[in-house]
């Protein structure tokens, strides 16, 4: 949709020629595990382990960063390059009722 929007594929933060999905679902995954690793070290008292999972755990939290750093640059790029393009958004606007989205809370 990004690529749609500018019309371009040139200068993108995001390897749009991946599947996206299929690389956050697999850190996402892959993380999951090393933190059970964590867990599970931690309740045997297997400090020798912690460590180990901390340290393997950090290379997927740097890329999972990486990945939602690269789509906000993007976005925000593409806002700034379209400012004259998209519609201004009016004051007090509300989403219609038609889309069911529902605004998240704050914590």
């Amino acid at each position: 949709m990004l690529i749609g929007l500018s019309g371009n594929t040139e200068g993108w933060h995001s390897d749009f020629t991946s599947n996206l999905e299929d690389k956050l679902a697999h850190d996402l995954a892959r993380l999951q595990i090393e933190l059970k690793l964590l867990k599970d070290a931690y309740q045997r008292n297997d400090l020798i382990t912690v460590h180990f999972a901390l340290i393997q755990m950090k290379p997927t939290l740097l890329s999972t960063s990486s990945f939602f750093r690269d789509l906000f640059d993007d976005m925000d790029e593409l806002i700034v390059s379209k400012r004259g393009e998209l519609p201004k958004i009016p004051e007090r606007y509300d989403i219609p009722e038609s889309y069911n989205y529902i605004t998240p809370k704050l914590y």
